[in-house]
């Protein structure tokens, strides 16, 4: 197992991002040099940006990730800018280890196949661990916080809650988690010995259940008709790793919501 002292430098790429952010600010705690780097810093699909940055001997996360987008766009960050920047760390006979977060829904074969955002993750994974020696793949569930991408689950549905809208509800259950609460799990993953982890907060819960919490926290109605789809659903998984999130996920929903309700309600 190692450890952040055996790393010169820690950089986390996607730091604009909702887990990236989370993980740099974690991380500056930890470590005495933490380089965080946002699309402007380091774009994926611009490779003359790899040259502005040293990675040498390096802990590498590479949180960077477009959510949304047709599978061109997708792939031209998932695809070939992995492909690209692992090159480009060989070419410079990268020493550290390089971290990819995914997403848990490539461990569900259906999903790669219906899903070209998962689809171009599950091939990031695969330029990761063909074009590097020292890497990790970590696979994370839905997570959510302020500040994030509206294009995630939780805002998503807040947004459509508050605006009035009609929410379908799968009857589905998912593996749900503040964002905060994802990151010291996610590192101490990054630092331990097996290659691949599928990493959930221990509560499953249902995504009516998680409507109907937003609703009452945001004290609206919620309009919901239901589906027959169970294409989500997270609940036979294989080889999970649970970790926990010190609160109970509903709760943390409601206060999410509260939040989200405050906020927008301002704007």
């Amino acid at each position: 197992m190692s450890t952040l002292g055996d790393y010169e430098r820690i950089v986390v790429l996607g730091a604009k991002g909702l887990l990236g952010n989370a993980l740099a600010k974690r991380l500056r705690v930890l470590h005495p040099h933490v380089v965080a780097l946002t699309r402007e810093d380091l774009d994926l699909i611009d490779p003359s940006t790899f040259l502005r940055h040293s990675f040498d001997r390096a802990l590498v996360f590479d949180a960077a990730a477009r959510i949304s987008g047709d599978e061109e766009v997708l792939r031209a960050t998932h695809v070939g800018g992995v492909a690209a920047f692992v090159e480009h760390l060989r070419e410079k006979h990268f020493g550290g280890r390089y971290v990819y977060v995914s997403t848990l829904s490539t461990a569900d074969a259906g999903w790669v196949k219906r899903s070209p955002y998962v689809a171009s993750k599950a091939t990031g994974e695969q330029i990761v661990r063909d074009g590097l020696k020292d890497t990790r793949v970590i696979r994370v569930s839905y997570f959510f916080g302020l500040g994030g991408s509206t294009d995630r689950l939780l805002p998503r549905i807040a947004g459509r809650l508050l605006r009035g809208e009609t929410v379908t509800v799968d009857p589905v259950s998912i593996y749900l988690t503040n964002v905060d609460a994802l990151v010291s799990p996610l590192i101490a993953h990054a630092l331990a010995d097996a290659h691949e982890v599928n990493l959930v907060p221990q509560q499953l819960v249902s995504l009516e259940s998680v409507v109907l919490a937003l609703a009452d926290a945001m004290g609206v109605v919620a309009n919901c008709t239901k589906s027959e789809g169970r294409d989500a659903d997270q609940s036979a998984l294989p080889n999970l790793t649970a970790f926990n999130a010190g609160s109970d996920a509903l709760e943390a929903v409601r206060a999410f919501g509260r939040a989200f309700a405050e906020k927008n309600r301002c704007a």
